[in-house]
């Protein structure tokens, strides 16, 4: 196989891409709180201010790079999946040019089977999520930092690093760890302290430009939303238990299956092909930067299959790369793809919204009643804030964070100063009518944040009554997250 053959694999690998996350934008179920995160990137586009002015617990990157991106095109599910689906096609192909890199064509050609055949994969980096643009800039660091030789890519990657953890706060100790190899590779191969100064000086420099702005401005709400609401879920019956993440990881290795089965391939042929070189700095670095995410989402309270999705575009670069250079020919490609495939079709209809009819529709239709009975002076209180967004309304505060921003042990102080509501707040604001429509489920007042625990049935049973005397129920809709609960609407009553 020779290298020749990687463009026209890249262009098939391309097109999967495309078509298989155009399929799940249609299909796929919608993300519960896709809507936080388009809220995030209308409010910067109206000026505001994360954590000051609104509720937003990642770093800054992702809803001012949307917001410049959709400026021109306004904030919705379709021109964010647009984008998304973007920065998703841009981390697949920098992970099959740095696996070309460090394994020529096999490697290259093993990552786009990995990651076009992973279905949970393709449907994170499409929807309204982190994943796509901090797997992207993951992946660049990576890619980047294969330069070894070059000052200017190892700065670069070490800026590329900064820019991943200020997307999603996971990658953290991933980054830093990429920054700290990107130091070490530029003192080995240009032995003095001015290109690892340079390295630091611009990571230093972007991670003050990322943090010091929101600092200076509201150091407070800062250091809440990005540390204090991730610290406080440390137990409760939603929380993940090391049963359930050890399920998960074998969730990943049956969705990532050729990654699982590359190293066994590697084994098995050492007793015809002894390795070489195992682990140099660079694939060991690269490695460890993964290892080091990985431990940060198992230590986390919750942990699914797509939060490691992320990584995997490297994962599946370094890891094809490695062995790449002990294997070779059509025959392991086939192996691989036959296990891909097997995968592939295990899992495919994981994603899918289960009816009736396409989420993206139903969508559509909750959107259109929404236009047509809630007065847009008046805006929307809603579970997720997808459904004002998509109707052209406004999220009634602090709704646009929903479903994270109903806080019912906090005083009306701390609701004040940090943008949530409490139990009070809520009965006050159904009895004050501030919004023109609502759209709950029947279960949206039973977990209370921060902390995911459960709220007393007292205070839930005093919420749905405020709702029910001041609102009346206009219409009921499927769920778009699972399809197995209803969303309720209610429209404001005329007289008290």
């Amino acid at each position: 196989m020779t290298a020749r053959r990687i463009v026209p694999a890249i262009s098939i690998f391309l097109s999967l891409h495309i078509g298989i996350s155009t399929f799940y934008y249609h299909a796929g179920r919608l993300f519960l709180d896709s809507g936080f995160y388009l809220n995030a990137t209308r409010s910067v586009l109206e000026g505001k201010i994360p954590y000051r002015d609104f509720f937003f617990v990642q770093g800054p990157v992702y809803p001012y790079l949307y917001a410049l991106l959709l400026m021109p095109f306004g904030v919705s599910v379709l021109s964010s999946s647009v984008v998304s689906i973007v920065f998703g096609g841009l981390a697949l192909l920098l992970a099959i040019l740095l696996a070309h890199r460090l394994g020529g064509p096999f490697a290259a050609i093993a990552t786009g089977i990995a990651l076009t055949l992973a279905p949970i994969h393709i449907y994170s980096f499409a929807s309204i999520k982190l994943y796509a643009l901090a797997g992207f800039f993951f992946t660049l660091a990576m890619y980047l930092l294969s330069f070894q030789t070059s000052t200017t890519c190892l700065a670069l990657g070490s800026i590329a690093a900064v820019l991943a953890a200020g997307t999603r706060l996971t990658l953290l100790p991933g980054s830093a760890f990429l920054v700290l190899v990107a130091g070490i590779l530029g003192y080995r191969n240009r032995p003095g302290f001015r290109t690892t100064a340079v390295v630091f000086g611009a990571a230093l420099l972007s991670a003050l430009c990322l943090s010091g702005p929101f600092l200076a401005i509201d150091s407070d709400a800062l250091i809440y939303n990005l540390i204090g609401i991730h610290t406080s879920a440390s137990d409760g019956p939603f929380v993940f238990g090391w049963v359930n993440k050890i399920k998960v990881l074998a969730q990943i290795a049956i969705e990532y299956s050729p990654l699982a089965v590359l190293p066994v391939m590697v084994l098995l042929s050492r007793r015809t092909r002894p390795l070489q070189k195992d682990f140099p700095i660079y694939e060991s670095g690269m490695f460890g930067a993964i290892l080091l995410v990985t431990i940060a989402h198992l230590t986390a309270n919750w942990f699914s299959t797509d939060y490691q999705t992320i990584v995997m575009p490297g994962l599946a670069a370094v890891l094809a790369g490695w062995a790449g250079s002990r294997l070779n020919g059509v025959k392991p490609l086939l192996i691989l793809l036959v296990f891909g495939l097997i995968s592939f079709g295990l899992r495919a209809g994981h994603p899918i919204w289960r009816g009736p009819g396409a989420a993206r529709e139903n969508l559509a239709t909750i959107s259109a009643f929404l236009r047509t009975r809630c007065q847009p002076s008046y805006g929307v209180a809603a579970c997720s804030a997808v459904f004002a967004i998509e109707a052209g309304l406004r999220n009634v505060d602090p709704f646009g964070g929903a479903p994270f921003t109903f806080t019912p042990h906090w005083t009306d102080e701390e609701c004040r100063r940090f943008k949530g509501i409490n139990t009070a707040g809520l009965i006050k604001m159904m009895s004050d009518r501030e919004a023109a429509c609502l759209v709950f489920e029947d279960d949206s007042f039973s977990v209370g944040f921060p902390g995911f625990f459960r709220v007393a049935e007292t205070e839930q049973r005093d919420i749905r009554a405020a709702i029910d005397q001041n609102y009346m129920k206009i219409g009921t809709f499927p769920d778009l997250g699972n399809g197995a609960p209803e969303l309720h609407v209610y429209r404001r009553r005329v007289e008290p």
